[in-house]
């Protein structure tokens, strides 16, 4: 039997770090990406639909007790075609709101 798995950023390191109480923002969401990259919540992936190539973050969704990528059901998803790209903590800055402002490099 597995444990759930965690992660939380450490903005003084700048990396993440695993942890297992389940309060963290990014939980692991069983599914490795085309890499073998384990998948968390907040990941930003590469996908492909019917319309081609997209980008999304992976949330969870209460409603429906899943996983979605944009307003696609995980479970609909090619899995095969998962690639993460990044992450909305380490990857993207925030103005005091709460907006996204740019993607960091």
């Amino acid at each position: 039997m597995k444990k759930n798995k965690f992660r939380v950023w450490n903005q003084k390191l700048k990396q993440f770090q695993e942890t297992h109480l389940p309060q963290s923002q990014q939980q692991f969401i069983g599914i490795l990406d085309k890499n073998l990259r384990e998948i968390y919540e907040r990941d930003v992936v590469k996908f492909f639909t019917l319309n081609g190539e997209e980008l999304g973050e992976v949330v969870y969704s209460t409603d429906s007790c899943a996983y979605y990528i944009n307003d696609y059901p995980i479970m609909n998803l090619d899995l095969a075609s998962l690639e993460i790209v990044g992450n909305m903590v380490e990857d993207y800055m925030w103005d005091e709101s709460g907006e996204k402002l740019i993607k960091i490099i």
